[in-house]
């Protein structure tokens, strides 16, 4: 039996939580079900079978405690050697952190799936601080280098973490292997650009998105267009667009309600500036695809996604002014762009074939 150890709530699915969710549905769909999600939290309404990781006393630390940038240290149970069942033969472990809790007590085969490189993440989004430089970075980076020297194979998110762990860690290629962030394309409504014109944003709006936030307002302010907000936001961000009447604030929506959102809006834009290099595809600009809806997008806010040129790519918030008018005033444009994304994310972002080659890596160490 398979063990994906996913340290996360199972209740929350978006996220980081989405990738070991749509991985275990998609073995499902493929006939693969010897296998259990070791989780923090189960959630009875998925259709695989969980069982929940053991507690400890770093996880009862309150978020708002915990270091800035470190979070996933304190957000689980990791100090503690995790226990798993006799017949479990191998651990399909999610990013780094998970060698804390996996490595020191299972002596069967290991898997390691990378969302994203965290060290890289850390040290390019925080490249003005020295503790992150030279302290946290480095300390993580160390962790990534232990699990990759236990595990038997790499899965990562995307081509580009591919090439950032070839580069950071000296891995040989042929041990790691790509299975992109994924998604079901039937679950998502078409896009019908029948609705008036309307650009999305899609949060959470807090630290890694803050030059995005500046951003939109500066666009917002410079069109004639109307913006919507969704997801979690700060009272603070929030009181950025107080005044504005084309920018409305949403907030969460239900998994239907954002689906038909992410249906309805003319566009998604990804405004985001400085972000790190080692990450997988955003699940928002995934879902906005699998919709047929066009995306504006930086080229952070198109890490790992590598079909550029089906995207309108642009950088300063004049370039995105420019696109958002383009759409705005041609749906034959954005209906052609949208079925340009639907037939890519049927072709690379399914979960059914992205986890044909899941099922091979774990056939390959088994």
């Amino acid at each position: 039996m398979i063990s994906i150890v996913a340290p996360y709530d199972m209740n929350r699915v978006y996220g980081n939580t989405l990738r070991p969710v749509m991985e275990a549905e998609g073995l499902l769909a493929n006939g693969f079900d010897d296998f259990t999600v070791h989780c923090t939290k189960t959630n009875p309404g998925l259709g695989f079978e969980q069982t929940e990781m053991r507690k400890g006393p770093l996880s009862l630390i309150p978020r708002n405690l915990r270091p800035d940038g470190v979070p996933f240290l304190f957000d689980m149970p990791l100090v503690l050697k995790e226990k798993f069942a006799p017949e479990v033969t191998a651990v399909h472990a999610q990013n780094y952190y998970s060698v804390l809790a996996v490595a020191n007590g299972f002596k069967g085969k290991l898997i390691l799936d990378y969302h994203s490189l965290k060290s890289s993440v850390l040290r390019d989004l925080h490249a003005g601080s020295l503790a992150h430089q030279y302290v946290i970075a480095p300390f993580v980076k160390r962790i990534e280098r232990k699990g990759i020297a236990r595990a038997e194979k790499i899965v990562v998110a995307s081509a580009n973490i591919k090439r950032e762990m070839v580069k950071e860690h000296d891995v040989p290629q042929e041990k790691i292997e790509v299975v992109n962030n994924m998604l079901d394309p039937a679950a998502f409504p078409r896009n019908r650009y029948e609705a008036e014109f309307e650009v999305g944003v899609v949060g959470p709006f807090a630290h890694i998105n803050c030059e995005a936030m500046n951003a939109l307002r500066s666009i917002a302010n410079r069109t004639s267009a109307n913006f919507s907000l969704v997801g979690s936001i700060s009272s603070a961000d929030k009181a950025l667009f107080n005044g504005m009447d084309n920018v409305k604030v949403l907030g969460r929506l239900g998994d239907k309600e954002y689906k038909d959102y992410m249906a309805s809006i003319g566009a998604l834009l990804l405004p985001y500036g400085r972000y790190h290099r080692g990450g997988g595809s955003r699940n928002k600009l995934l879902e906005a695809a699998a919709c047929g809806t066009p995306i504006i997008s930086t080229r952070s806010g198109a890490k790992g996604f590598d079909e550029k040129n089906a995207l309108l790519m642009a950088e300063t918030p004049q370039e995105m002014i420019t696109c958002i008018e383009e759409l705005k005033n041609d749906v034959g444009a954005r209906k052609k762009m949208g079925k340009g994304l639907r037939t890519i994310i049927k072709r690379n972002y399914n979960y059914f074939a992205e986890t044909k080659k899941l099922i091979e890596v774990y056939e390959s160490v088994m």
